[in-house]
């Protein structure tokens, strides 16, 4: 019983999503085609290839939108006044080297200290968390060699 009840639930759904597929199919082929019985063997053989295209193409687009954010260029005033967004600059920090070379008085002048000890070779700012179905927080984390900013990168924090 429970193995039809799987089966069955993506095959509604399908079918859900075969109703508007249907429709349009046949909405364009009404006026192109006028023979009737190879109209409707061609909205058939169609409906059935691109209802699957569409649902796939529905769960893509779903994942797109509710993992989007802007992306903005970074600013040291926009980093010190809008922590839990500032992963929408954290690409444009790190894609542009900004703090590469730099030494840690410079970063400290663009990005602030935030708890770090100036001693260390390896300092961590949060970033916030991104929108979607990931919740998980990051951090820049600004990695030194001989005092100066060696490489810079965004770490995933494990929750």
């Amino acid at each position: 019983m429970e193995s039809i009840v799987v089966f069955l639930i993506p095959l509604s759904i399908l079918y859900l999503f075969s109703i508007p597929v249907y429709y349009l199919i046949q909405s364009l082929l009404k006026k192109r085609i006028t023979n009737k019985k190879i109209r409707i063997l061609i909205l058939w053989l169609l409906t059935i290839v691109f209802t699957p295209v569409f649902f796939i193409s529905c769960i893509v687009l779903f994942f797109m939108v509710i993992n989007y954010y802007p992306k903005h260029a970074f600013t040291a005033n926009r980093w010190a006044t809008e922590k839990d967004t500032r992963y929408e600059i954290e690409d444009d920090l790190i894609d542009s080297k900004l703090l590469i070379g730099k030494s840690k008085a410079e970063v400290i002048q663009l990005v602030g200290l935030e708890g770090n000890d100036i001693k260390s070779d390896s300092w961590r700012y949060f970033t916030g968390r991104k929108p979607g179905l990931n919740f998980r927080s990051s951090v820049l984390k600004v990695d030194y060699k001989a005092g100066k900013v060696k490489k810079a990168e965004r770490v995933v924090l494990a929750d």
